[in-house]
């Protein structure tokens, strides 16, 4: 079976081990889960932290990137999940396989060219594959550094909510929402090597089979009428930054920009579900990937 082949039945098979369960999951859920929205709900949010302190946390991150080593061949394979109610069992929500393809150089530039599979699961519990290629052009600055073509912008809050892929996650109404940030916090740790690179020889080269991250967390408020400050949602994200994963940068959402750099993506919130609020965290976290 050729590398190409064994990528896509990974990424097929992301999903299957939790199939069963994921049909036992009310439609009705599933459909109201999406929107990744919760209720009014009361607390001690803390101190507020300015997006300008959210966006030089994430600016300081992205510095870290680099492009030194990026060649062909270079894969990152990402898994979707959902947890709900802290149960120990993840249901699938399909993943993302991320591949360079092609490189051409020209005298100051290099060319990539990258395939971008993603495996999305819908409402009926079925899964749609969509295959399509991005460009990634770098302009050269020594023999073996280069440079983003145009710098990265920070996150602004619209893209910040849009991280769970909802198109439209505010209901503005006639009053302009106030979005609010608190409990921003950095640290260093670890996550343990998936399973399928724990399972080759030598863990895949990991040290200690472990992936060394920085966290980033904060969590992001929305008050529909700024006037009322008892009526919000709230949305806690956690984001784990390594250097050991290629970078390849996709699309024009800035988390995109930073994938390989980034290497999980979480949010978590209370969805409200007839007469309780569910808790409900989806995460995109890094499941294989070939330096």
């Amino acid at each position: 079976m050729g590398q190409r082949m064994k990528l896509e039945w990974k990424l097929t098979s992301l999903h299957l081990a939790h199939f069963l369960m994921a049909l036992l999951i009310p439609f009705l859920l599933t459909a109201m889960l999406s929107c990744m929205k919760a209720g009014p709900q009361k607390e001690d949010l803390g101190p507020e932290v300015t997006l300008d302190q959210v966006n030089a946390a994430l600016t300081k991150q992205a510095g870290r990137g680099s492009f030194d080593n990026l060649k062909v061949g270079q894969y990152l394979l990402f898994a979707d999940t959902r947890r709900i109610e802290n149960g120990d069992t993840t249901i699938s929500l399909g993943g993302r396989l991320i591949e360079v393809l092609d490189r051409q150089d020209t005298t100051d530039q290099a060319r990539f060219t990258l395939r971008v599979t993603n495996s999305e699961r819908m409402l009926d519990g079925t899964f749609e594959n969509t295959v399509s290629e991005d460009a990634l052009w770098l302009t050269k600055v020594s023999a073996s550094g280069m440079k983003f073509p145009t710098p990265l912008s920070p996150a602004n809050a619209k893209s910040i909510l849009h991280i769970n892929g909802d198109p439209n996650p505010i209901d503005q109404g006639s009053t302009e929402p106030r979005i609010a940030f608190y409990h921003l916090k950095e640290s260093d740790s670890t996550i343990p090597a998936p399973p399928t690179m724990a399972a080759r020889a030598n863990c895949s080269g990991l040290p200690n089979c472990q992936i060394p991250v920085h966290y980033i967390q904060f969590e992001i408020v929305t008050y529909p009428d700024p006037s009322n400050t008892d009526s919000y949602t709230k949305v806690a994200v956690d984001l784990a930054f390594s250097t050991l994963t290629p970078l390849l940068p996709m699309g024009v959402d800035v988390f995109d920009q930073l994938s390989g750099l980034l290497v999980e993506k979480c949010q978590s919130t209370y969805v409200p579900v007839d007469d309780r609020s569910v808790y409900v965290r989806d995460c995109e976290t890094i499941d294989d990937f070939s330096n």
